[in-house]
């Protein structure tokens, strides 16, 4: 499956999620070191109030004037506060803080008299609405600054990076296409630096991949060199064999009944390496010379194989049937287009069972042919011969294929549980 995930964009999602996380951790580190300054300057400048009016023999004086600050004893706790405050729990020198919508309240009991051990209470009272001065720079104001310097950090990290990291990627990817596109020695010319990959882990992937392009090059000179000795091998004597059997045949008239059995089990074994001989070779061979194309006969040339491929019905009775007409002549590469009718009518032969029909429809491109009672174990179980136990049906297929799709010649297979149909168009 082709990913159009990058590098790069898997970096800057995981660097945007970390800096998310940190950011949200400073902010309220922020936040919170800002709370606990305030608190402390509070109870700083509320321990200073509290040392005056312990001082003082009048503190009820002390803060006349001052409409935030307020000093009360315990025996005239004003009303409104009596119910938001638990004055009984407070230790002394301590400082509560309280806070009711946009007013925060600010509470430290201290004493009075440490001879009579007498408490007095100092309330301070911060109301944000009435606060009118005006700072350069709010807390939120600062924190939206952070982030936004943040991000334009991390885009340029990303970037940066991504850059980094991304381009010996790219060269090594743009190396390894150009592997395809030159042979064995060029190979070795374009080796890429190990300047250019920067990054060890790259510069291995590439001695890896150049080496393993080489193993698969070498052996497939090996094999090219194998079945050009095959090709040369095995067709000289099976030609030399059919040749012997034409012979043969003309004196068959000599031979006895079993002898005549004998010798047609042989053509046969002679025909079927000779089929099987080409389609190997030519699948596992050289294919990157064009074949030359030839005019034929699309009705004559399915004559023939059904011909040719008759012995395989041997012991089974199969109807065949070729309908079909042919306005003009087909002009593509005979060898394969043989190759490709040969397959397919020897597969259907093969595998139809006893009592089946082969039905063969031409015309001037498109061949479909229709078996029926197609069941691979029924046509074992239902072959009298075993000579004719012969299972290359998907090799054949697999051939058929490997030739349409090389040649651009649609083909399509549609199997049922009763019937195997195909079909082929010969583009010219």
């Amino acid at each position: 499956m082709n990913s159009s995930f990058g590098i790069t964009q898997y970096m800057g999602r995981q660097v945007m999620l970390i800096s998310f996380c940190l950011m949200v951790g400073y902010s309220f580190s922020i936040y919170t070191v800002y709370q606990w300054g305030v608190d402390d300057t509070v109870h700083y400048y509320m321990s200073l109030d509290s040392d005056a009016l312990a001082q003082s023999p009048t503190p009820e004086r002390v803060l006349t004037g001052y409409e935030d600050r307020l000093f009360f004893t315990p025996s005239n706790v004003p009303e409104k506060y009596k119910e938001l405050v638990d004055f009984k729990n407070v230790a002394l020198g301590d400082m509560l803080v309280h806070y009711i919508q946009n007013q925060t309240l600010y509470l430290m009991p201290f004493a009075l008299n440490e001879s009579s051990k007498e408490v007095g209470y100092l309330m301070h009272t911060y109301d944000e609405a009435q606060d009118d001065y005006q700072v350069s720079l709010e807390i939120s104001d600062l924190l939206m600054l952070l982030a936004l310097v943040s991000l334009l950090v991390i885009f340029a990290l990303v970037n940066m990076l991504g850059s980094k990291i991304t381009q010996p990627i790219l060269e090594l990817a743009s190396w390894a296409k150009d592997l395809s596109k030159h042979d064995v020695d060029v190979h070795r010319a374009i080796k890429l630096p190990e300047s250019t990959l920067k990054f060890k882990e790259l510069t291995e992937v590439a001695h890896a991949l150049s080496e393993a392009v080489l193993s698969i090059h070498q052996s497939t000179q090996r094999e090219k060199q194998f079945l050009k000795a095959l090709s040369h091998e095995l067709r000289t004597p099976l030609a030399i064999s059919k040749m012997a059997l034409s012979l043969l045949n003309r004196s068959v008239s000599l031979f006895s009944e079993p002898d005549r059995q004998k010798l047609k089990k042989i053509e046969r074994a002679n025909q079927t390496m000779i089929s099987t001989a080409d389609s190997l070779l030519w699948l596992w061979g050289d294919k990157s010379q064009a074949i030359a194309e030839e005019s034929i006969d699309l009705q004559q040339l399915i004559t023939k194989q059904v011909s040719d491929n008759q012995y395989l019905l041997t012991g089974k009775k199969v109807s065949i049937s070729i309908h079909g007409e042919q306005n003009k002549c087909l002009v593509v590469p005979n060898q394969l287009a043989e190759m490709v009718l040969r397959n397919l009518i020897r597969n259907s032969f093969q595998y139809t069972s006893d009592q089946g029909s082969v039905a063969i429809l031409y015309s001037n491109e498109h061949v479909e042919i229709n078996n029926s009672f197609v069941n691979e174990q029924a046509a074992r179980k239902n072959s009298t011969q075993e000579n004719n136990k012969d299972y290359g049906y998907g090799v054949g297929v697999f051939l058929v294929e490997t030739i349409c799709k090389e040649q651009g010649w649609p083909f399509q297979v549609s199997p049922t549980q009763y019937d195997y149909k195909v079909a082929i168009r010969f583009k010219c």
